[in-house]
């Protein structure tokens, strides 16, 4: 079993299914000694489930596969399709959690930059799911009152943003005000660059984004807590590969731990 895991944050399932799930099951779908090919669409997150036949060269499989991504056209803010050899609807071989005097925030960094990598790394282990915690983003809160004064909408905002490779992964309006939640690519290390992008002008002087609002660092809304020993904390989920030996892995997995 191969998954073909896509991210595509801010998007709701019923879009996950029709931009990124039906697209890749057609890609893949034709590729050799494919049993059956299957999807799950989630909020932000299309995971394509390819089953081989018994005995096919899942290294070629995967060659294969990534091949036939490469001839698709998904959407171009989607992450990157990756290949996991699991399937995601089996449990991981191990949950591991901790909890510690840091902030929530600060644990979940350490997972996601620390662990999940170094636990990837390790042979036979397919797939690291982190969860609990806060998850850290980028803000941008528009005052619309000052927007309306300055003659400029919240289109043009949002222009801006997506010109300078800014992805705005969600809109709301909040006591009055527009809010977006964006992430960024590659460009900006941090808020302060945001806020510097021009939006618009008014007799001929440059109206940066920090003119008509603020961006600052914050956490996503979280659809789950962890808590262990009644702490909030941080799980990490590990998943083998399907033709992995679970007692090896775990022990590898210990072992590093």
């Amino acid at each position: 079993t191969i998954t073909v895991r896509t991210e595509y944050e801010g998007v709701a399932p019923l879009e996950i299914e029709r931009l990124l799930s039906e697209p890749i099951e057609g890609l893949v779908g034709v590729v050799s000694d494919v049993l059956r090919v299957s999807s799950i669409s989630r909020p932000g997150v299309a995971d394509v489930v390819v089953e081989f036949g018994w005995g096919t060269n899942m290294d070629f499989a995967s060659l294969d596969i990534r091949e036939k991504l490469d001839l698709g056209n998904l959407p171009r803010d989607a992450g990157k399709p990756i290949l996991m050899r699991f399937d995601p609807s089996l449990d991981p071989i191990m949950r591991v959690a901790f909890y510690g005097d840091l902030h929530l925030m600060e644990l979940r960094r350490i997972a996601e930059e620390y662990l999940r990598p170094e636990l990837e790394s390790l042979e036979g282990v397919a797939a690291v799911r982190i969860e609990g915690g806060l998850e850290e983003e980028i803000q941008v809160e528009v005052m619309t009152s000052r927007l309306d004064y300055l003659g400029i909408s919240i289109g043009q905002v949002t222009s801006r943003l997506a010109a300078e490779n800014v992805n705005l992964t969600g809109g709301v309006l909040k006591d009055g005000e527009a809010e977006f939640l964006v992430r960024t690519l590659n460009e900006f290390e941090n808020p302060e660059e945001i806020g510097e992008i021009i939006v618009g002008q008014i007799e001929r002087a440059p109206i940066v984004l920090k003119d008509v609002g603020r961006v600052f660092r914050g956490h996503r809304e979280r659809d789950l807590v962890t808590r262990i020993n009644g702490r909030e904390g941080v799980e990490v989920a590990i998943f083998k590969e399907g033709d992995a030996n679970t007692i090896q892995v775990s022990r590898s997995v210990g072992e590093r731990l």
